[in-house]
């Protein structure tokens, strides 16, 4: 077996979702970062009374995109 063949699946043949966990995590920071940058910029955030806390931001878009599934 490839090593590219090991990083898509594992033993047992699936997909390792934790790396897809840590890309959602990741564009959810990403996303809490632009958003409290914006924030804090003077401009106008997604909702009123959006928090300044990109790790809340990213939790809370991670958790979105996890409900709409």
């Amino acid at each position: 077996m490839t090593r590219l063949n090991r990083l898509r699946q594992d033993e047992r043949g699936r997909f390792p979702y934790e790396i897809l966990i840590l890309i959602v995590f990741g564009i959810g920071m990403l996303h809490g970062l632009i958003s409290a940058s914006n924030d804090l910029g003077g401009k106008v955030g997604h909702q009123t009374g959006d928090s300044f806390d990109p790790i809340e931001n990213a939790k809370n878009f991670a958790w979105s995109l996890f409900k709409a599934n």
